[in-house]
């Protein structure tokens, strides 16, 4: 028995709409406001259409979070500050130290204090900052652009490739260092127990800082993009001048994922944790990762880690009011931070708001409400208890009436039929659809031919074939008859891998 998958990582086609009858609409409506109401934000939505809610976080002062902070510069660009100081690295690892972290907490604007205070104390953060690591390779090498076939103009030709071979020459340079300790999240809940305040098997948070400035703050002085665009090649490179080339060398400040190594991870409790990354030591792997610059502020670090926690950015569109004034997840602010707002807390567990349901829905009227500043210190439990009695609240949360409304996707090739796989929306999706085939009294060598017809994120999501002949316990990837055919050089876990189909099938 053959079985044939298409595997789909976060991308879209369509099915027609349907009404759903009036009695399931309104029991939909009222389970909506229900999980609303009671901050059930992981059952919100359709199951094609996700939310992507963020679990609770919390950490004791007992066993805070630990992140690593690792310094990072080139053989053509070592870090400015105290350049030609002999005991130059010892200096940066305590400056940052000191920047970043305080162990009493009561340091302002460090991400110990600044995230201990904006929860409440539900959340405590140490970090260990260690001295620069020089790469093999200069700067232009990791930072240059790059422009994969058939795509766009990309920054960082070897952003990765950077990451790993700093956690290489960290771990080996530092092999006493409690690494343990870097590992006591599991954001995800892998293994099903509900904890996640245990080990994972991966690294909990990890920070770049690399010598120079970044490209973001250049770009727009050198009107790179007006040079790198999708009409040019790679002889665009030539034609920028000594200056714009320098900052289109640099390294983009970014937060992102080590996309290799698909499948693989470390072995926690006998069962692989297969998120895939890079091995740091054995039982100790890295996935996650943010990247910043030698000039970055402590603001920026704030806001850059409440990313870590899966928060976020949070930008004005053009029809409603900007929240930078009061949301460091919308942008930051010199030399303090703004706070997270209550939206942020209330995600990630550390704000619990009254809530304000519809009397249609079983809630009562109400013309005022008294709010607390979101600066106001922790209370004794009975203080807070009598705050909340006497009706005077952190946050408040209006639950509006649900609306109905139709979702449409797109119009369907008439080759395509009436239907056709929708995957749903969403971070870090996989979807499947399965075709069982009796092949046994197939003769001869089998080729599977078939119309195909998709729109997908060009170069970060993709579709695959893969065949299985022991009824799913093994999977092959399979290649077009012709690779010309194939829109991708690769997969999404990286390159040397089997391509998938990516953009839009009209480009083939």
């Amino acid at each position: 028995m053959t079985r044939i998958v298409v595997g789909l990582l976060t991308w879209a086609l369509a099915v027609p709409a349907m009404a759903a009858p009036a009695a399931e609409l309104e029991a939909g409506k009222r389970r909506l406001v229900e999980d609303l109401a009671g901050l059930r934000f992981e059952r919100l939505g359709h199951p094609v259409l996700r939310w992507d809610h963020i679990p609770p976080v919390y950490a004791p002062k007992s066993r805070p979070h630990e992140l690593l902070v690792v310094l990072v510069q080139f053989p053509d660009r070592a870090f400015d500050r105290y350049a030609g100081d002999a005991a130059q690295g010892e200096k940066l690892a305590a400056y940052y130290q000191d920047l970043l972290f305080d162990p009493t907490y009561a340091k302002p604007d460090t991400l110990s204090h600044y995230y201990r205070t904006q929860s409440l104390g539900a959340y405590h953060l140490q970090g260990r900052v260690l001295p620069p690591v020089t790469l093999s390779k200069p700067l232009r090498d990791y930072g240059g652009p790059y422009r994969p076939a058939g795509g766009d103009w990309r920054n960082d030709k070897n952003a990765e490739g950077l990451v790993e071979e700093v956690l290489a020459a960290a771990a080996k340079a530092h092999p006493t260092l409690d690494w343990e300790a870097l590992d006591r999240w599991d954001p995800t809940d892998w293994d099903g127990d509900g904890l996640r305040g245990e080990p994972d098997g991966y690294l909990d948070h990890l920070v770049l800082v690399f010598a120079g400035g970044g490209q973001s703050s250049c770009q727009g002085q050198y009107k790179i993009d007006d040079v790198l665009n999708p009409n040019t090649g790679e002889a665009a490179l030539s034609t920028l001048s000594t200056e714009a080339r320098a900052c289109a060398d640099r390294l983009w400040p970014h937060r992102f994922v080590i996309q290799k190594r698909e499948g693989q991870g470390p072995v926690i409790e006998g069962r692989t944790h297969a998120r895939g990354g890079v091995e740091v030591r054995p039982g100790l792997w890295s996935l996650d990762y943010n990247m910043q610059s030698e000039y970055t502020e402590a603001s920026t670090f704030v806001h850059e880690f409440g990313h870590s926690l899966g928060l976020p950015d949070i930008y004005a569109r053009t029809s409603s009011n900007g929240t930078g004034g009061w949301e460091v997840m919308s942008g930051t602010a010199d030399p303090s931070p703004q706070n997270l707002s209550a939206w942020s807390r209330v995600m990630l567990g550390w704000l619990r708001p009254q809530v304000f349901v519809p009397p249609a829905f079983g809630g009562r009227k109400v013309q005022s409400v008294y709010l607390r500043t979101l600066d106001d210190p922790v209370d004794a439990p009975a203080v807070a208890r009598a705050k909340r009695a006497a009706g005077l609240h952190r946050a408040a949360m209006v639950v509006l009436p649900p609306k109905v409304r139709e979702l449409e996707l797109t119009t369907l090739p008439k080759a395509s039929g009436k239907q056709a796989l929708y995957s749903g929306q969403g971070n870090e999706l996989n979807r499947a659809a399965e075709l069982r085939l009796d092949l046994r009294e197939a003769k001869g060598k089998v080729t599977l031919s078939f119309d195909a017809w998709w729109s997908i994120e060009a170069g970060w999501d993709f579709a695959y074939v893969e065949t299985s002949t022991d009824d799913g316990r093994t999977w092959t990837r399979r290649r077009t008859v012709d690779p010309r055919h194939m829109p991708a050089k690769h997969g999404h876990d990286g390159p040397e891998t089997v391509p998938g189909l990516t953009g839009l099938s009209g480009d083939l």
